[in-house]
């Protein structure tokens, strides 16, 4: 599927740069043609070395051509979205993504100017960038959704969203959520250290916790995390004595009023 497409990667800053790097280690036996371009030309040059792809000058973009169909993975800022489409040669059968928050569906549609072209609203997160990461993808093409689906799997996991609305939550969750998850990270290993830990083992310690507890989350999806958390929580002990401590000072409610926060915020910066 992905391999039937020239891929044209514009903006190659991290998020396109690791999207790109990961689909080139998922499809490693694949002939890919990767095509690279940037503001910045020595960037361009340098991924597109290590890829094994070819860099373009912007101006290159205009009437670009191919025999095949191209995929354009436009990981720019919102701001220069429209630019970057307006000054794309595009025929039927093109598939446009953009990682760009906040800019419509409809948008990317009317910018892109051709009817055949089949356009993809996505939301990638940071993970993406050690292959870990999880991608909102939205589209009325089901083309491009399968195209878009498979370039992001090279990077981690993908939801399919029902309603372009539903990118306010996606947005408060998994694009915001690595945030939380680091402050929550500092916390734990803050409270290892005052309780006499050195700061790197109180780190690895909070680390590898947190990932073994989502694992196992994730594996096991028919159990209620209710019930994880009860079967580490004995009468009397240590864990339901803190989780008292986290009940009395409001750790639920701060993450659930923090991920309402930034889907309202998300709504607000959408208008």
């Amino acid at each position: 599927m992905i391999q039937d497409y020239d891929i044209v990667l514009i903006g190659c800053g991290q998020m396109g740069s690791a999207i790109l790097r990961g689909l080139r280690r998922a499809f490693t036996t694949q002939d890919l043609q990767l095509l690279f371009c940037d503001a910045d030309a020595s960037r361009a040059e340098e991924l597109a070395s290590e890829l094994d792809g070819r860099s373009l000058k912007p101006s290159e973009l205009v009437g670009l051509s191919s025999e095949r169909a191209r995929l354009f993975l436009c990981a720019v800022k919102p701001y220069q979205l429209r630019d970057v489409l307006d000054g794309l040669s595009l025929k039927s059968g093109d598939v446009v993504v953009s990682v760009a928050a906040g800019v419509t569906l409809n948008a990317l549609i009317s910018w892109s100017g051709h009817e055949g072209v089949h356009v993809v609203r996505t939301m990638p997160n940071t993970p993406a960038l050690v292959g870990a990461g999880v991608t909102g993808v939205y589209s009325k093409s089901a083309v491009g959704l399968r195209v878009a689906t498979a370039l992001f799997e090279s990077v981690g996991e993908v939801v399919t969203l029902k309603s372009e609305d539903q990118f306010h939550g996606l947005t408060a969750i998994s694009g915001s959520g690595p945030a939380y998850v680091f402050t929550i990270l500092e916390a734990l290993a803050d409270g290892g250290v005052l309780s006499g830990l050195d700061r790197v083992t109180a780190r690895k310690l909070a680390v590898e916790t947190l990932l073994g507890a989502a694992t196992l989350v994730k594996e096991h999806p028919e159990q209620h995390t209710a019930t994880l958390k009860d079967n580490v929580a004995s009468p009397g002990g240590t864990t339901i004595t803190a989780l008292r401590e986290l009940e009395r000072h409001g750790l639920r409610h701060a993450l659930i009023s923090a991920v309402d926060a930034a889907a309202k915020k998300s709504q607000a910066m959408g208008k």
